[in-house]
């Protein structure tokens, strides 16, 4: 199998994590969601109905009293205990379907399970960006309102124009409006893994990547693995299964069904007892069954391949973006980014550059952090993709 290596250079500070990670988040949102519970209980009953399907017919018990002019009350009766079932092998291919249809529905559940994982854990990652974003944003609504009020001492000396005095508030209007923005974001990416959580409060105050950006270091994709372990391939192999084992069964419904009973006549005083036994041949509409349990193996089959074909362009589709992504990233020197802005603010400090020149190259600063940022989360998205 061929493996792609992907070698992420990424620089930064290490911070220890405080509080919960992503993955122990996901862990409670899987264990409180309501609608893998409500799966899981549907899976439940139909389980049961299948274990029901294959088990015997009530029993029957007839009786029937006969009455004749000139005797009083009952002059004979017949009592009949029967009971039907089908041939002894149609239970053991029922059986064996059972299991495959059982396992069809763990797979269907480990697709809605990968389905909630993705959407909370992408939900989670985009949390945790706005937050990065949001103290980015911090900082340049700072350094604004800064030159705001050099330009406002400025303008009073003669030194500044109303225009240049407004352009300063134009931009820290739009800086605000920025990060009230991002705060309704973050709110609403809140409530929405609250409602993931089946409605139960998630403390998201400290929440922590579980692996720094600096410790990703090697990332590894094996494209054969990821396919082979994809939920979505194995459901369709499960329902293939369960498609075939539904085959055997409808050829089993050639064989008879068959009844044996007991069987009671009273005429008067005496009875005569004797033992019943009976054969019904299905001589009709079994061969449409074959056909019918044919042609959903055949369409079961075609859907495999289908979601086989999904599968591997989506995983290689994810990897070759994972190999771009990591290559534009090493092309950022956080470090070095940090350290020109501590530089920048030492020279204004000292006096040695204005607030003007400051700001102006610290938000060209700002905007490569920001773009930073989203460029290790699209990363970690595509991660997330490949590892829900």
């Amino acid at each position: 199998m061929k493996r792609i290596a992907i070698y992420l250079l990424l620089i930064g500070a290490v911070l220890p994590a405080r509080g919960a990670t992503v993955s122990e988040v996901l862990a409670e949102i899987e264990s409180h969601s309501l609608t893998l519970r409500a799966t899981a209980a549907s899976n439940e009953a139909a389980e049961l109905e299948l274990r029901s399907d294959n088990t015997l017919p009530p029993l029957s018990v007839e009786y029937s009293p006969f009455f004749r002019s000139g005797v009083s009350g009952v002059a004979s009766s017949e009592l009949v205990v029967s009971q039907e079932f089908d041939f002894p092998t149609l239970y053991g291919a029922r059986g064996r379907q059972a299991a495959a249809e059982r396992a069809a529905l763990d797979g269907a559940a480990a697709t809605e399970r990968r389905a909630l994982r993705l959407d909370a854990h992408s939900r989670l990652l985009t949390l945790l960006l706005l937050r990065e974003e949001r103290e980015i944003l911090a900082m340049r609504i700072s350094d604004a309102e800064t030159l705001l009020d050099l330009y406002g001492k400025s303008l009073e000396n003669g030194k500044a124009t109303i225009l240049e005095v407004n352009k300063v508030k134009l931009e820290l209007q739009e800086l605000r409006r920025q990060w009230l923005q991002n705060q309704a974001d973050i709110e609403a990416q809140c409530d929405a893994l609250q409602g993931l959580n089946g409605g139960q409060p998630l403390d998201l105050a400290d929440l922590q990547h579980d692996l720094p950006a600096e410790r990703l270091g090697e990332v590894s994709a094996d494209a054969a693995a990821l396919l082979a372990a994809d939920p979505s391939v194995r459901a369709a192999e499960a329902e293939v299964e369960a498609a075939r084992r539904g085959v055997g069964v409808a050829r089993a419904g050639w064989w008879p069904s068959l009844t044996l009973g007991y069987r009671r006549n009273t005429e008067e005083r005496e009875a005569a007892n004797g033992l019943l036994a009976g054969i019904s041949l299905p001589l009709w509409g079994t061969s449409a069954k074959v056909r019918a349990a044919k042609a959903r193996q055949a369409a079961g089959q075609l859907a495999l391949e289908a979601a086989e074909a999904e599968a591997q362009a989506r995983i290689a589709g994810d990897v070759r973006q994972l190999e771009l992504q990591s290559a534009s990233l090493a092309t950022y020197d956080l470090s070095l980014m940090r350290e020109t802005l501590e530089l920048y603010r030492r020279s204004l400090e000292a006096g040695q550059i204005t607030l003007t020149a400051y700001y102006a190259e610290t938000s060209a600063l700002y905007d490569r952090l920001t773009e930073r940022a989203r460029l290790e989360d699209a990363l970690r998205q595509t991660l997330c993709r490949l590892h829900p």
